[in-house]
Formats: C-alpha cells, sequence, structure tokens
C-alpha cells in the first residue's frame, strides 16, 4: 500500500523536472553569438546556446529521453537564428 501513494508524488516529480528541462533547454538554445566585423558586411553566427544546452543534455543524471531533448535543442537553434535572440560582437 505504501507504494501505490509514493508513486503519483513520484510521477509528479519526475514531470515537473522533464518540463523545467525542456524551458531551459529551449532558453539556452535560442542565444546566438553573432560576431560582426566593423568595416564588412559579413557576420559569422555561433550557436553558443545550442552548444551549452547539448552539454547539458549529455551531462544530464535524469536522463529521462535524450532524442526529445535534441530535437527541442535544435528546433530552438533554427528558431533562435531567424529571431534577433542572442549576442553582437563588433570587432
Amino acid at each position: 500500500m505504501a507504494n501505490k501513494k509514493q508513486t503519483p508524488a513520484r510521477n509528479k516529480s519526475l514531470d515537473f523536472i522533464f518540463i523545467l528541462k525542456i524551458v531551459i533547454y529551449l532558453v539556452l538554445s535560442t542565444q546566438w553569438l553573432y560576431l560582426e566585423r566593423v568595416n564588412a558586411t559579413y557576420t559569422i553566427p555561433i550557436p553558443v546556446g545550442a552548444l551549452l544546452a547539448l552539454f547539458l543534455s549529455y551531462r544530464d543524471r535524469f536522463r529521462i529521453d535524450r532524442k526529445i531533448e535534441y530535437v527541442v535543442i535544435l528546433l530552438a537553434m533554427f528558431v533562435g537564428f531567424w529571431l534577433p535572440i542572442g549576442f553582437t560582437f563588433n570587432y
């Protein structure tokens, strides 16, 4: 009987951890670093947030489903590329 009482609470905590991880991966993956040369017309985009999110996903202790995490990171990375999200560094 004790196992039946503990199971729903544990499922809620795992769901909360999964949702929190997805939100963190979404926010991190949209961050880009744009390197702009002062007198040139080109920009070099670097997905620093997606690289950090991939590293965190690789080193994660609570591995729920890594494939879903990779898809979320990839989609958020592409959305962050087309939206003006990130940092611009002029050199």
